[in-house]
């Protein structure tokens, strides 16, 4: 049981950081945030450097959500952990760029993905604003 719980821990442990490396990745790239923040809320201005730079992060963040759904499905992770993934995808799905992107990568993942995917596209999230507002 020990066992299980250390290889569970660090499954969970593993799922946050490839997750937050993506995160501080984008965040720390000030050129690559525009990027991602303009197909993220919708604009069309990517040449084609930025556009190949967009598709390097979804190919990353994609991978990420595969191992995650991976090991949800193999019983390493509990719902609890897994439960804020769908909606996360969500906000992925919902850039008019992903779904491009998408149309050509897709075969080149898991069919848990791609179903997951299916779904977030039923309702997908808007990206959540960058600026923090005062409320008075």
């Amino acid at each position: 049981r020990q066992n299980t719980r250390t290889v569970k821990s660090s499954i969970i442990e593993a799922a946050g950081t490839r997750h937050m490396d993506i995160a501080k990745y984008v965040g720390s790239d000030g050129d690559l945030s525009r990027i991602v923040m303009t197909a993220m809320l919708g604009g069309s201005e990517l040449d084609d450097t930025d556009s190949f730079r967009l598709s390097m992060v979804f190919w990353a963040a994609m991978r990420s959500y595969e191992v995650t759904i991976a090991h949800h499905e193999e019983g390493l992770l509990d719902e609890s952990q897994y439960v804020g993934l769908e909606k996360n995808l969500s906000v992925w799905v919902g850039s008019s760029h992903f779904q491009v992107w998408w149309r050509g990568a897709h075969r080149n993942f898991s069919r848990s993905l791609n179903e997951l995917v299916a779904r977030s596209t039923e309702s997908p999230q808007a990206f959540p604003s960058s600026r923090i507002e005062n409320e008075t």
